[in-house]
């Protein structure tokens, strides 16, 4: 009998054993056009089986994540861009990794308004051009043409890069952040102008602001460029009126830090933003901003949030350094993250080294 007990015993350690829980593939494609086939597991609690990264973190998406992920991406070695590149958010995995503007042709601070208008920058002449024009491009690599002119055509100015373009909610405005410079100047100044989005014509222009963003009823926010651009030194967030003739501030006096990076959500009631290398959020209220919450408080900084399509999530970039660069989704409901390490994502730069570093906006749509 008790022989009998020590063959069952043994044979359910056996079983138990061998029938452990199985793990999903981490496949990934490096290639410029390839796609991510591979599940590679997915980070958000209950949403599905994880992965790790070889420093033990939760690597992967929740599986309600999708759309369009669009951002720029850099060679550490040589401080070039090495283009646009588009992720296919699905099924918990990144999915058709594309990059869309790559070497010798230089796009600089995409934004993707829909997956038919990839708004990015452009040097006008070399890569190395202090002179910019704003290009649009869709998912499919297809470009629409020139929509600003050059800069050196607009602006009496040695150096002028165009930055990030945000079309207004109806398409007829763009804004762009402008990077001027004169060659005996030691630092730049920072300007926002909003163009006829058909004519290219300057309807607007606001001189030590940058970080524009629309609010879905047609108003503009902005924010004051760092103070040693700034020479009233302002802080704060403000916002136009619908037809850009007035600026006011609407954080009531409790913003007292450099602000970068707003983005607000797509009903319009929440705004996150960059403070202090952290990511911020306020709720909208009549015009007002209230209720101020740090929403990231790790040891790595947090840089260029974008919402969801729906609202749930919001994506940015987080890094201790160039070598732990990621780009980390929070659920705003439950403050979950779910986290990508670069290494999975991008492929090795152009001298076959160190990978990619992305840089810059990011923007997700539908």
């Amino acid at each position: 009998m008790i022989s009998l007990k020590l063959f069952l015993l043994s044979t359910l350690l056996v079983l138990t054993a061998c029938g452990g829980g199985s793990t999903g593939n981490s496949g990934s494609d490096n290639g410029s056009d390839g796609d991510t086939t591979g599940d590679s597991g997915t980070g958000g609690g209950s949403d599905g089986g994880t992965s790790t990264d070889d420093d033990g973190l939760k690597v992967g998406l929740p599986n309600d994540i999708n759309g369009l992920l669009v951002l720029n991406a850099w060679d550490r070695p040589s401080g070039y861009s090495h283009g646009i590149f588009q992720f296919e958010l699905k099924n918990g995995r990144l999915k058709n990794h594309k990059q869309l503007v790559q070497p010798p042709k230089v796009g600089l601070n995409p934004y993707a308004h829909d997956r038919n208008t990839i708004s990015y920058s452009e040097p006008c002449g070399n890569q190395t051009s202090h002179n910019h024009r704003i290009k649009n491009i869709n998912e499919k690599n297809i470009l629409s043409g020139e929509i600003i002119a050059c800069s050196s055509k607009l602006i009496n100015s040695a150096w002028q890069r165009y930055n990030v373009a945000k079309y207004s909610p109806d398409r007829s405005k763009i804004a762009v952040q402008i990077e001027k410079s004169q060659v005996s100047t030691t630092y730049s100044e920072y300007i926002v102008s909003v163009f006829n989005s058909k004519t290219g014509d300057l309807i607007k222009s606001y001189i030590d602001y940058g970080s524009p963003e629309w609010h879905p009823d047609g108003r503009l926010l902005l924010s004051p460029t760092p103070n040693y651009y700034n020479s009233e030194d302002k802080k704060g967030i403000f916002i136009t009126n619908k037809d850009l003739t007035q600026l006011t501030r609407m954080d009531q006096g409790i913003i007292y830090q450099d602000v970068t990076h707003l983005a607000v959500n797509p009903s319009g009631n929440q705004l996150v933003f960059s403070m202090d290398g952290y990511i911020w959020m306020m709720d909208i209220n009549s015009g007002k901003l209230s209720n101020k919450q740090q929403l990231t408080f790790r040891s790595e900084r947090s840089y260029y949030p974008a919402w969801s399509p729906d609202g749930k999530y919001i994506a940015y970039l987080s890094y201790q350094n160039y070598y732990k660069q990621k780009i980390t989704f929070l659920k705003i409901a439950t403050k979950l993250l779910s986290v990508f390490f670069t290494k999975h994502i991008f492929p090795p730069n152009r001298y076959g080294g160190d990978y990619l570093t992305p840089r810059g906006y990011l923007s997700w749509v539908k």
